[in-house]
């Protein structure tokens, strides 16, 4: 079930998608001769480009603080492996005092 800001979200494309249905129309008319003006035709285009900026800065700062909670769980993690590396020093001293006993 989707929530309502999902429902106004996918109105907002449906919007969104008709609108430069309309202008990439109005541009090919313009191209076949006769449409809206130049002036009126390239207002659409610019309205949808900046409408579309929009929409990516929104995204963008979705994911950035997706990416800020990953930071800190990625660091909460490293802090925990801190046991593990000393560890392995640990271990590592121990098997460096140990004499090598020949093979063979």
């Amino acid at each position: 079930m989707r929530s309502l800001a999902e429902w106004l979200m996918l109105v907002a494309y449906a919007v969104a998608l008709a609108l430069y249905l309309l202008v990439a129309y109005q541009i090919l008319r313009i191209l076949l001769g006769g449409s809206w003006g130049l002036a009126e035709t390239t207002t659409a285009l610019l309205s949808a480009v900046i409408a579309h900026g929009f929409y990516l800065h929104g995204k963008t700062e979705r994911l950035s603080g997706r990416f800020e909670q990953f930071e800190k769980r990625f660091e909460r993690m490293e802090g925990g492996f801190g046991a593990v590396r000393l560890e392995l020093a640990g271990i590592r001293l121990l098997l460096a005092g140990r004499k090598r006993v020949p093979t063979g």
